[in-house]
């Protein structure tokens, strides 16, 4: 009878040894975003829904911080070393091309999944899209193929136009040359007008918006943050502008034009979870959003009296009245 008992025993103990470390809770994983914008608020509740979605809750299974250089792109390489030093963090999180560079040259072992406006392979990120054989993988998008639709549209919208303004953030590092070569296809002067966000009036004041007769807002999260002013600043010059993505139109932007960027979010969200999961980046494919869309802002159209051709309306995702 003692032999049974005890034998009993032990298999009570085991199994209550298996529940104990069954209930152990598992240590949130530190992800610890790096961005060269302030705190984009609106666009991280979107993101940490999509990471919940996907089981992934602050709180519960992961930690979420955020770094920001504060519209100073330069001071990304200082706060990407300083998260390698801290230690203890599973995953970077890359918002833009010089945040995923300076984590990148930060370190070359601790995960990073980025978001980024150029091809991982040509920036030295990737040794291809779709085994990127680096610490880092997450979403590409190609700047200079949206931008040479954009200048496609704003050349339907004003057959007439020759000086096209493409508007960029000082810091912004864009292939100037791929830009003025599209435009220059189809005969505009492409010239570049580099904004800084801290003095964004004297950059687009009316005499120097006045020499252009069309403008392009080259695609960039500093200049993103101020988009408010800069529809503001562009809309006295009363002449066509095309921007990057949806919310420049549903903020007063005349026409917009670039990937869905809540899909694109979406796409983020789902690699940044297969990281979380045990994937390593350098076998998780970059992927490309196959969602582009063209949002048209009516009321801006009326306000600047500018008329829109009806096939490009036609072509329209959405038509903001």
């Amino acid at each position: 009878m003692r032999r049974r008992a005890f034998i009993a025993g032990l298999t009570v103990a085991a199994a209550w040894s298996r529940l104990t470390y069954a209930q152990s809770p598992v240590p949130a994983q530190r992800v610890v975003m790096l961005s060269a914008a302030a705190n984009p608020v609106s666009r991280l509740t979107e993101f940490r829904k999509q990471l919940k979605e996907l089981g992934y809750v602050e709180g519960r299974n992961i930690s979420f911080e955020f770094r920001s250089a504060e519209g100073h792109p330069e001071r990304l390489n200082g706060l990407a070393e300083a998260i390698v030093r801290e230690g203890a963090v599973n995953i970077i999180l890359a918002e833009s091309t010089p945040a995923a560079v300076a984590a990148h040259k930060a370190t070359q072992t601790v995960p990073i999944v980025a978001l980024v406006g150029v091809d991982p392979v040509a920036s030295g990120l990737a040794e291809s899209l779709a085994r990127p054989g680096t610490n880092v993988t997450g979403i590409t998008i190609y700047a200079d193929e949206a931008n040479a639709k954009r200048v496609e549209l704003l050349r339907e919208l004003a057959p007439g136009a020759v000086r096209l303004g493409a508007i960029m953030a000082i810091t912004g590092n864009l292939n100037v040359a791929t830009l003025q070569r599209s435009g220059e296809k189809l005969g505009f002067t492409v010239d570049i007008v580099k904004a800084d966000p801290d003095h964004l009036s004297d950059a687009l004041s009316p005499s120097i918006l006045g020499g252009f007769d069309v403008f392009l807002v080259v695609p960039d999260i500093i200049l993103a943050v101020r988009k408010d002013e800069i529809i503001r600043l562009i809309g006295q010059a009363n002449k066509p502008a095309v921007f990057s993505e949806q919310l420049w139109a549903e903020a007063g932007g005349l026409i917009a034009f670039g990937p869905d960027i809540r899909d694109a979010s979406r796409h983020w969200a789902s690699q940044l979870a297969r990281v979380l999961g045990g994937k390593k980046p350098s076998d998780v494919p970059f992927e490309r959003p196959d969602k582009f869309d063209l949002r048209i802002n009516m009321r801006t159209a009326r306000r600047l009296a500018i008329e829109i051709p009806p096939t490009l309306l036609a072509r329209a995702d959405e038509v903001i009245e």
